[in-house]
């Protein structure tokens, strides 16, 4: 059954020509000083288990399961305006429609920053900026610039920095041998807002920051990066129902329950993502790879390795490709000897559960085929099989029925998109 379209779809569709009118007077805003462009995605998903609930990324709320058609996973648009102040300065602003918790202005705005180029070779920009940690950071909701339906789940759903209000360096150079080296390092206060159970996890303002290098010569493109996020006990207060009461009970009822209540805090904690990225693309050909690790310190925010092997190969105007693509929590799940009274077990259970909720291990194999129908609109198609291990499902939704996922699943999810630019 189509989720709500009749509600969903018509307020999206009028944004989405109200954003390509302005291309009928291009040449009104397309000037010397400034530039105005737009992308979208019009998308249909379905998805094949009744307990889990598929969605893009970590911070949708909104879910597709088993008979359920969603318009809202991938469909998204968006908006630019640059401007060309003079020779060394330039802005840019970025509003994005699209699936999450939260529509307010501040939530729209992807990108608003000045920018400041002293010479040539370095770039100072200032503002809202996009987290630089993927090979894809600076165009993720632009479905136009990659091949797939989507960028992948499994290495792009899970660590959700995306943006930050900050600054960045950015050091450019042409090296010997015909190549190109770009070291970026970029810094700032970023704000996590994300459904967490049956709750949101909504941080204050968070301070991040990172590194990236990248280079590229003839075909190729290799990427390193780091970036790191730093939590006080104030930034997350979804677990504080849970603490209260863990602080309240005698040790000698629960030995362990001030240690489990210590786990659910994350006053000053950190957690660090490393990353690498590779792409390939001679014309025919196009490869793309990324590994990253995310780890951190604390047990509820686990150890866990993702990544990704693109292959495509362009024939015309069709470029079928597949992936095979994975993330996996390393470590063991975490445990606690049960309390003596057998009242407290309930609480125990409710307890772990929570500290294990942000595990995810699966593996999927993707195939599809993007087809370029003109130098401005291409329409996909992809097939997803996954392998999830239950109990570490973070990247689904869970049925209201099924509030502890226990089972390893299977499950196939079909896209059709079409994405555009202006």
């Amino acid at each position: 059954m189509l989720k709500n379209i009749q509600t969903k779809i018509l307020p999206i569709l009028g944004l989405f020509l109200s954003m390509t009118m302005p291309v009928i007077s291009a040449d009104l805003f397309q000037s010397d000083r400034f530039m105005l462009s737009g992308f979208g995605t019009l998308g249909l998903t379905s998805s094949g288990s009744d307990e889990l609930g598929f969605r893009r990324d970590a911070t949708q709320k909104e879910e597709v399961y088993h008979g359920d058609v969603g318009f809202l996973t991938d469909s998204r648009a968006g908006i630019q305006v640059n401007a060309k102040l003079n020779p060394q300065f330039n802005a840019a602003v970025q509003l994005v429609v699209k699936e999450r918790i939260s529509h307010n202005i501040d939530k729209l705005l992807e990108l608003a920053f000045l920018s400041y180029r002293p010479t040539n070779n370095l770039e100072l920009r200032f503002g809202r900026l996009k987290g630089a940690i993927y090979m894809l950071s600076e165009y993720r909701d632009v479905g136009f610039a990659y091949l797939w339906a989507r960028p992948v789940s499994e290495f792009y759903g899970y660590f959700l920095f995306q943006s930050a209000d900050g600054m960045d360096v950015q050091y450019s150079m042409n090296t010997p041998g015909g190549g190109f080296l770009q070291l970026k390092a970029f810094g700032g206060y970023t704000h996590i807002n994300a459904p967490f159970g049956d709750t949101e996890w909504n941080t204050g303002s968070i301070p991040a920051y990172g590194l990236n290098l990248n280079f590229e010569k003839n075909n190729w493109i290799f990427r390193a990066g780091w970036a790191r996020a730093e939590f006080e006990d104030g930034d997350l207060t979804i677990f504080n129902d849970l603490k209260d009461p863990l602080q309240s009970i005698p040790s000698f009822l629960w030995p362990d329950a001030q240690g489990l209540a210590d786990k659910l805090s994350y006053d000053d904690s950190f957690a660090n993502f490393y990353s690498l990225g590779m792409t390939y693309d001679n014309g025919q050909w196009v490869v793309q790879s990324e590994l990253g690790m995310l780890n951190s310190s604390k047990a509820i925010l686990p150890t866990t390795m993702s990544g990704y092997l693109s292959l495509g190969y362009r024939v015309g105007k069709f470029t079928p490709y597949v992936v095979a693509s994975f993330i996996d929590s390393t470590k063991d799940r975490y445990s606690s000897p049960e309390p003596f009274l057998p009242s407290l077990q309930p609480l125990h259970e409710v307890v772990v559960g929570a500290i294990n909720e942000s595990r995810a291990s699966q593996n999927t194999i993707s195939v599809g085929t993007r087809w370029d129908l003109s130098r401005h609109t291409a329409l996909k198609f992809q097939w997803d099989v996954r392998h999830i291990k239950g109990g570490e499902a973070v990247l689904w939704r869970l049925a209201p029925q099924d509030d502890f996922f226990t089972k390893d699943q299977t499950v196939n999810t079909f896209s059709i998109n079409l994405d555009f630019i202006f």
